[in-house]
């Protein structure tokens, strides 16, 4: 079987039809090293869909955003169905999991949101 190159329609294909990262992915990326000593408990925290898209929208806008924003980005990007559920599991599950991960820091007086990744909240 002859093998496709990087830039076969194909990979094109695959790549555009998922937006989720495949294990070929994270190996490129990161080196399988760095993927397979990865924490149990780190693997948990970013199993889930809402929480990969809370941290993949901190990363991507690289500011403090509020929780309003995070269920609008939720919401439009179909990851959650509407936006009082959104706020519910964000307050109730994804953000106590992800602050206490130390992966985000959420102050809860503001209802903001930034990213910490490694850094412990305040």
């Amino acid at each position: 079987m002859a093998s496709m190159g990087d830039d076969s329609p194909l990979n094109d294909e695959i790549s555009s039809e998922s937006s989720h990262p495949t294990l070929h992915d994270v190996v490129e990326t990161l080196g399988l090293p760095t993927h397979l000593s990865i924490s149990p408990e780190l693997h948990g925290l970013l199993a889930s869909e809402p929480r990969q898209a809370v941290l993949a929208h901190l990363h991507e806008t690289d500011r403090q955003v509020t929780v309003a924003e995070l269920v609008d980005h939720l919401v439009t990007t179909d990851v959650e169905r509407d936006e009082q559920r959104a706020r519910t599991v964000l307050h109730h599950v994804h953000l106590p999991k992800l602050s206490d991960g130390g992966l985000v820091a959420w102050n809860r007086r503001e209802d903001a949101v930034s990213a910490s990744f490694g850094e412990r909240p305040r």
